[in-house]
C-alpha cells in the first residue's frame, strides 16, 4: 500500500488537492501531484477521514498548529519536504 507521504514525495501542489504532470488541477484518478489532504484521500480511499484526523492531531501536538491540514499545506512558506516530514510523522 502506498503511503500519503510517498505520493507527496513524488509530486506536491498547493491550493488544490490533485495536480497533473504540469501542476494544474485535475481529477483524483489522473493526479501525479498531491497536497497533503489529497495524498491522504488517494492513499486511503476507504478511511480518508480517519487518516486525515490522524494527520490533524499530529499537526496540533507536534507543531502546535491549529490550522486544518489543507491550510497548513497551503501556507506560502511551506515546502514539499515539510509536508513529507509531517505525513511521515503522522504515520500516513
Amino acid at each position: 500500500m502506498t503511503k500519503a507521504w510517498e505520493l507527496v514525495e513524488q509530486g506536491w501542489v498547493q491550493g488544490f488537492s490533485f495536480g497533473d504532470e504540469d501542476g494544474r488541477p485535475c481529477r483524483r484518478d489522473n493526479a501525479v501531484k498531491f497536497c497533503a489532504l489529497g495524498a491522504i484521500e488517494r492513499a486511503y480511499p476507504n478511511s480518508a477521514s480517519s487518516a486525515a484526523m490522524q494527520a490533524r492531531n499530529y499537526l496540533y501536538h507536534e507543531y502546535n498548529n491549529r490550522a486544518s491540514v489543507s491550510m497548513w499545506n497551503d501556507d506560502p512558506q511551506r515546502t514539499q519536504a515539510d509536508v513529507v516530514r509531517m505525513l511521515k510523522g503522522a504515520g500516513v
